[in-house]
């Protein structure tokens, strides 16, 4: 349903959105290091997911990995993986039991927690590995299509085309960027 939110779960529902379904996108990210007070960067583009965190040491940026200058301090490319929700916040658990299949196949994850859902990164070279650890674990993993329809078209490098160029607020890094919605 286009426009609408779906109901919260709570403790003990059995739904989709229990923790146990994860949806993996098909946009490659990179974890970005920039200086401390650090605006969202031009370069920077929204894509499954763009994230952006401050703290008096450093300021971090989930964005699409092929936007990420090479003289940037970045690690990536990284699967990203969303876990159906929207998740209650009495939820107990839920990263504990994504991680352990994880951890269990030596497979590293970069998390990330929204409002309605948490997220895990994992390296795009150890995607067959990470599903067949979770689905051995009794996760389900969905693959949405790779474009909704009506989307942008990206170019060779990866980058979305007819996009009308956002900026940060000054001094509110990523005020004016959404994430994309599911």
């Amino acid at each position: 349903m286009t426009g609408s939110v779906p109901e919260p779960l709570v403790d003990g529902d059995a739904s989709a959105g229990n923790g146990r379904t994860l949806i993996r996108h098909a946009d490659q990210l990179a974890v970005v290091r920039l200086p401390p007070g650090s605006d969202l960067p031009d370069w920077a583009e929204a894509s499954t997911l763009l994230s952006i965190t401050a703290t008096a040491e450093e300021t971090s940026l989930v964005c699409h990995a092929s936007t990420v200058p090479a003289k940037a301090t970045s690690q990536g490319p990284f699967a990203a993986y969303e876990i159906a929700g929207p998740l209650d916040f009495s939820l107990v658990g839920v990263l504990h039991g994504v991680l352990g299949p994880l951890a269990e196949a030596e497979i590293s994850a970069f998390t990330i927690s929204t409002y309605d859902t948490d997220w895990l990164l994992v390296p795009a070279n150890r995607v067959a590995k990470a599903d067949a650890a979770w689905t051995a674990a009794g996760f389900e993993i969905q693959v949405p299509p790779e474009e909704p329809e009506g989307a942008p078209e990206r170019d060779k490098a990866g980058s979305k085309r007819g996009r009308a160029k956002q900026s940060s607020a000054k001094g509110k890094p990523g005020a004016d960027r959404k994430r994309k919605t599911r």
